[in-house]
This record gives structure tokens, sequence and C-alpha cells, in this order.
């Protein structure tokens, strides 16, 4: 309920994982927020959104040599983009062909969505999209 002092998305620090509500007038898909609790900056993501990236976060993984666990040794040694970079940025114009939600949104509440669920599938590390 707006003006109860719990309106907002619950976001997820792309640095350290932790986990709060992000007041309604700041939560707007794609701006910038830094987490209280490590300082690391990323961009907003609506939920929603995200949560509909989530599998094309996970498709993406699965198809890297090494899976998961090769993808987070490569975002924490940060080798992430030297590896990863060509293929992620194919993912994501393959996700953005197959959204039929995100017509309306703007280009970066779209890249924070996908972002959002990428952070959300590695866990807590390096952000990535600073």
């Amino acid at each position: 309920m707006a003006g109860d002092g719990m309106s907002g998305w619950h976001v997820t620090c792309h640095g350290c994982a932790a986990e709060y509500l992000l007041p309604g007038p700041l939560a707007v898909a794609g701006a910038r927020v830094r987490c209280p609790a490590c300082a690391a900056s990323f961009l907003v993501a609506d939920p929603a959104r995200a949560r509909a990236f989530r599998q094309a976060a996970l498709d993406w993984i699965a198809s890297r040599p090494g899976g998961l666990a090769a993808v987070r040794r490569a975002r924490d040694d940060g080798r992430f983009w030297e590896e990863h970079g060509e293929s992620l940025l194919a993912a994501f114009e393959q996700a953005l062909a197959a959204d039929a939600g995100g017509a309306d949104e703007t280009d970066a509440a779209t890249a924070a969505a996908f972002q959002g669920a990428l952070a959300r599938v590695l866990g807590p590390g390096r952000v990535l999209f600073g």
C-alpha cells in the first residue's frame, strides 16, 4: 500500500547479495543505487522483469564450458569480459528477441533487468556492470 513506509522493490546487491527494500520513490528501473551494506553501485531492475530474464541467464551459463563454477571464477578473477563477454552479449540479444514484456521499457531498464537476473544467478562477487 502506498504511503505505508513499506512500498517499493525488494532488490539484491550485485556485489554482496544483501537484500533490502528500495523505497517506492527510488524504485525506478535503470536507476543507479549504492548498496548500504558494501557500497557497490549497480542498476536497479524491476524484480518482475529480472525474473523474466532468469531462464536466459541460466541457459547462457549452462552453455559455457565449465558452467556456473567457471563463470564465477572468471568474474572473481577479473577475466569475465575477456572470457565471456561476446557470448553474453549474444545471449542478451537473443533474450531481447524473445522478451515480449519489454516493448515499452527503456534500454536502461531492460539492461538492468538482464543484469539483475545474471547477478542473482551468479551470487555475490565482483560487480560486472559498474
